[in-house]
């Protein structure tokens, strides 16, 4: 595996890859990325009767044991609201085993949905499954993914959404030694969803209908960049400076024994004392200059450090604001990713629990910390799902839509923090 130009916080590992011991996994959900460029995987291999096995088990066979991950698969992902469960249960899908489950989703989907690129928006005030299957009946993989993923879970089968990239067999090219290579661009983006067999075991059922390579049923996406620049400053210079005084030894003259030789002895003494004496107070001066003048050369250094940091750190800031509003985007839809992103941040910042902004965790957890906004925020998360994998284009209003929600919930998180938490959000998170 080799990273070109894609974001390194994730390894993309194709299925059945086997975790070596140096990866850090993130709950159950993703691989965080070594920062390296390129790696090997090694694969377990998962047969074909194996396969059959799972989906031929029956639905009340799954959570059987009481393994802690069991319970905790029970827990995480069978949510759904109570109502909705009511709603989506009334779509007939007969069959006990997995596998007949999914074969009569996959048919009534085919019956009473259709795959399209531009489905709309979902009205104000409506939900995003039931518009999707009851009333609009048009969508693409994510509408297809997030619909199953609570069907599934209506029938309290565990099913989680999935955003990655799929990978036809035409797109394989073999090399001069035998191997096999593929390019993995944002044109491959795909959503499904994944189904728990127990046993701590997961497998992908795709249930987009005629999902294949050509344009007007593969659904497009592309890659977010995450630019984090590094801020680097001056080390002080320490300087030390010893100075040393010479003592200075006073001759004694032998008494002669008259008068005038001692009087002339005393004068020596005298005069050698202060001569002493003033060598003595211009090495102090000298010292003190010298003191002086290291005091001036550190406080230069500092605020010159000081001043090299103010303006490392007001460029970084400058950069994040322009990336914020999509200066470097190439397009509408990139400039709506970045934007996205920065929502996400600010809403951890505010103390939302790590999880998946494009999963449907994603706006239970937004609640949690901003409840005033759960509405603008879904419709931002449904702006950005189309910027990703639509394949169309998003409107200017649906870009300002989107600006608007992000100015308002870094204002609404503000309001909820102290001096030195505004401080810290409005200059490392918040680029409004």
């Amino acid at each position: 595996m080799e990273y070109e130009d894609t974001e390194k916080a994730y390894e993309y590992l194709p299925y059945g890859s086997k975790i070596r011991n140096e990866q850090e996994v993130w709950g159950d959900t993703y691989v965080k990325g070594t920062g390296k460029t390129t790696y090997t995987t090694s694969f377990c291999e998962l047969s074909e009767a194996d396969w059959q096995e799972r989906t031929g088990k029956k639905c009340e066979e799954i959570l059987r044991k009481t393994s802690e991950y069991d319970l905790f698969v029970s827990k995480q992902y069978l949510k759904i609201d109570a109502e909705q469960k009511k709603k989506l249960q009334q779509i007939p899908l007969e069959g006990e085993t997995l596998f007949e489950i999914s074969a009569a989703m996959e048919q009534w989907l085919g019956a009473h949905t259709s795959y399209s690129l531009s489905p709309g928006k979902v009205p104000w005030g409506k939900e995003y499954v039931e518009y999707f299957l009851f009333e609009n009946k048009k969508g693409y993989c994510v509408h297809y993914a997030t619909a199953a993923t609570l069907l599934f879970r209506s029938h309290d089968i565990p099913a989680r959404f999935v955003s990655g990239y799929l990978i036809g067999k035409e797109q394989w090219k073999t090399s001069d030694d035998g191997t096999y290579q593929v390019t993995v661009t944002g044109a491959d983006a795909h959503a499904w969803t994944e189904i728990y067999t127990g046993d701590g075991i997961w497998i992908p059922v795709e249930l987009t209908p005629t999902y294949g390579r050509d344009d007007t049923s593969k659904a497009h996406g592309t890659d977010l960049a995450n630019v984090s620049p590094e801020v680097s400053g001056e080390d002080s210079q320490r300087v030390s400076s010893d100075s040393q005084m010479a003592e200075s030894n006073i001759p004694k003259e032998h008494e002669t024994g008259t008068k005038e030789a001692n009087d002339k002895n005393v004068e020596n003494q005298q005069q050698g004392t202060e001569k002493n004496a003033a060598t003595n107070v211009d090495v102090e001066k000298e010292d003190n200059g010298t003191k002086s003048n290291l005091l001036i050369k550190r406080i230069k250094q500092l605020l010159l450090f000081i001043l090299m940091s103010i303006i490392s750190f007001g460029a970084w800031r400058f950069y994040k604001v322009q990336q914020r509003q999509g200066i470097f985007a190439k397009n509408r839809n990139e400039k709506a990713q970045k934007i996205f992103f920065s929502l996400y941040e600010v809403l951890r910042f505010a103390g939302m629990a790590e999880n998946d902004c494009l999963g449907d965790e994603f706006g239970q957890e937004a609640k949690k910390v901003c409840d005033k906004m759960e509405v603008q925020i879904k419709v931002a998360q449904q702006t950005a799902l189309k910027a990703w994998y639509s394949g169309g284009t998003i409107s200017d209003k649906e870009e300002r839509e989107l600006c608007r929600t992000y100015r308002n919930v870094c204002r609404l998180i503000s309001e909820k923090l102290t001096f030195r938490e505004k401080i810290l959000f409005y200059f490392t998170k918040c680029f409004l």
